[in-house]
């Protein structure tokens, strides 16, 4: 499921291809974004409105080099979690083997509610906090984050293909332990061989601060409605969030407001009842899956004043400003339209 350490999980197999296929498991592909493009071929979609051409024919790539191999096989990716049915009956029949078996990563909802509206911004979406919120405890309507955020409906759904317990749910251990802990887990759900593996000392994939997801929302309203996706993704999801946005934060982390603090531990407490009763195999403890809330009063992305906001602006701006080129893995830049900073700050001093 998205934004449970996937990214995480998926570096360490992708570094560790070679040492895994040695040992008699292949993690099929040729490059990090194989999975990626398997996923989203099979599922028959597009990823922010960009069609991948490299995305055509890649599950079809990589079901024939698992049938190839003699032994077990793994595939990687969230956007699995959000597919159709037809989708999970072709991934499933696709196979020679029958014995395919399902993992899911799931972390608590106190951290993905925020995860999620954050990943969100970072994917050009302009809906502000507040608003997600609301949609998400919408009890009159089955909101989106549900689809691939519903626990027990994501493993429900596989289950009808696979059979109960050939579903297996991974925890996401509670925060501030071993970060190594989830790769232990998963490799024991999995099945993985006890190799010594190299783990990635930073993830490319960390939080941003409250008052930078707010500033990043605002301008996403300034880029031109034309703008690439490839380009946005290159220049500001890939180059911009993760070496200054995500480097410091001015405020505090981004967290689910007291006022829907009951409606997610209601939410959490369903998802582990029923998850239990469902008698799925778990590795980790299912107690993880409820939120650490608190009520430590911080102002949430929707309450920073325009002062506030321009402030934290600056600051980024001052470290985009001597950021080394070299160290942001963009295609060539190009200059930004004229403008841009200036109508920000004016947006931002409006609120």
């Amino acid at each position: 499921m998205a934004k449970t350490g996937t990214t995480f999980l998926q570096r360490i197999l992708v570094s560790n291809r070679s040492a895994l296929q040695a040992a008699g498991t292949v993690y099929p592909g040729d490059s990090p974004h194989s999975h990626f493009r398997a996923a989203l071929d099979l599922r028959g979609g597009t990823f922010a409105g960009h069609e991948y051409q490299r995305a055509k024919g890649a599950w079809a790539a990589v079901t024939r080099e698992v049938n190839a191999f003699d032994g077990p096989a793994v595939i990687s990716h969230e956007s699995l979690a959000r597919t159709r049915r037809q989708d999970r009956i072709r991934a499933v029949k696709d196979f020679d083997s029958a014995d395919v078996r399902i993992v899911i990563t799931a972390r608590d909802l106190g951290r993905q509610i925020p995860a999620v509206w954050q990943e969100n911004v970072k994917n050009r979406n302009q809906t502000t906090y507040a608003e997600f919120l609301d949609h998400v405890f919408d009890e009159r309507r089955r909101a989106k984050f549900w689809r691939a955020q519903d626990l027990v409906s994501v493993a429900r759904r596989w289950a009808e293909q696979v059979g109960s317990d050939a579903v297996t749910i991974v925890t996401v251990p509670p925060p501030g332990g071993d970060r190594s802990e989830l790769w232990t887990r998963f490799r024991r759900a999995c099945g993985l061989p006890d190799l010594d593996y190299h783990l990635p000392e930073v993830s490319d994939n960390r939080s941003m601060g409250s008052a930078e997801s707010e500033v990043l929302r605002r301008m996403n309203a300034c880029f031109d409605v034309d703008l690439p996706w490839p380009r946005y993704e290159a220049r500001v999801k890939r180059g911009f969030v993760i070496r200054v946005l995500s480097t410091e934060r001015r405020h505090g982390p981004l967290r689910v407001p007291p006022r829907w603090h009951e409606a997610t531990q209601a939410q959490a407490a369903r998802q582990v009842a029923q998850l239990s009763a469902a008698g799925y195999p778990v590795v980790g403890d299912l107690n993880d899956l409820h939120p650490q809330v608190t009520d430590v009063a911080e102002p949430g992305p929707d309450e920073f004043s325009p002062e506030q906001l321009l402030d934290v602006s600056l600051h980024l701006l001052s470290e985009a400003a001597l950021l080394d080129k070299s160290a942001v893995h963009t295609p060539e830049s190009e200059p930004d339209p004229d403008g841009k900073v200036t109508r920000l700050a004016r947006r931002l001093r409006r609120g």
